[in-house]
């Protein structure tokens, strides 16, 4: 059995409320590390899985200001996972379209360009999770697919 210690790491997880983004959390929280994840929910409560052992915060990704009050809350980081996403049906309006790539892609690169120093001081890695929607066109989501 692989084990990994990240006692003493510092993790942020985006999206880490549930699905993939719980697991990564959950296999850092369980190495070890203090992990912080954003969800979209009010409260860390307003989810169906334990997110006690998680330092939460309520920011929809979308909204500049909030990563970078999100950002601003560091003053170390050792590992950013920008793992959240979104896909919404109704991507041809133009509206949606924009709102998933505001959070699927730019806020991927501006929390990047935020964190980038912190994590150069901790000699940190940053993990970007993609889709399989990458390498193929998934008809009804084209934002989706492209970010």
């Amino acid at each position: 059995m692989i084990t990994f210690d990240f006692s003493q790491k510092v993790v942020l997880v985006t999206g880490g409320s549930q699905g993939i983004g719980y697991a990564i959390a959950r296999g850092f929280a369980e190495a070890g590390a203090e992990v912080h994840i954003t969800g979209t929910r009010a409260s860390a409560a307003d989810y169906e899985a334990d997110l006690s052992e998680f330092i939460y915060y309520q920011l929809d990704l979308a909204d500049e200001v909030g990563r970078g009050r999100l950002a601003d809350s560091f003053s170390v980081l050792d590992i950013l996972v920008n793992n959240a996403g979104r896909a919404e049906v109704g991507e041809y309006d133009y509206r949606t379209y924009l709102a998933t790539i505001e959070v699927n892609l730019n806020s991927v690169v501006d929390l990047c360009y935020r964190f980038y120093q912190r994590l150069c001081d901790s000699q940190g890695a940053i993990i970007n999770v993609g889709s399989s929607a990458s390498f193929i066109a998934l008809r009804d989501y084209p934002a989706y697919t492209a970010s």
